[in-house]
């Protein structure tokens, strides 16, 4: 830490490369013995190095958890009717005014719709 200080570099840095760098005993590096993988430095490094030894197994087990959960969220999950234009429904321009009653103007891609108010402004 003085050394880094003296020459004026920072010092976590030279922490960091302390903690990546492995010890002659163990032939790992503090980083590894604490996290069971290297830690990202500024040097460059291959993404293999930063890997922990149960990485894939933790993404297969996310992957099969989302894919249940979509399963079951899907056998009751039905797609919504798109609105007609001339349409009667109810929005919510801020939370300052609450709740308008409107009229479908048109219909927009990607489910959105224009509104023609009861003053006549089309949002």
């Amino acid at each position: 830490m003085r050394k880094a200080t003296d020459a004026g570099e920072d010092v976590f840095l030279a922490l960091l490369d302390w903690r990546n760098t492995p010890a002659e005993q163990s032939g790992q590096s503090p980083a590894q013995l604490l996290f069971n993988r290297r830690t990202r430095t500024s040097l460059p490094t291959a993404s293999q190095l930063l890997d922990t030894t149960t990485s894939s197994a933790a993404n297969v087990a996310l992957t099969a958890a989302k894919a249940k959960q979509a399963y079951y969220y899907n056998k009751s999950a039905k797609d919504k009717p798109p609105f007609a234009v001339g349409e009667t429904v109810r929005m919510k321009f801020d939370d300052k005014t609450g709740w308008r009653k409107g009229e479908v103007a048109d219909v927009l891609p990607y489910r959105s719709y224009n509104i023609k108010t009861k003053d006549g402004t089309v949002r």
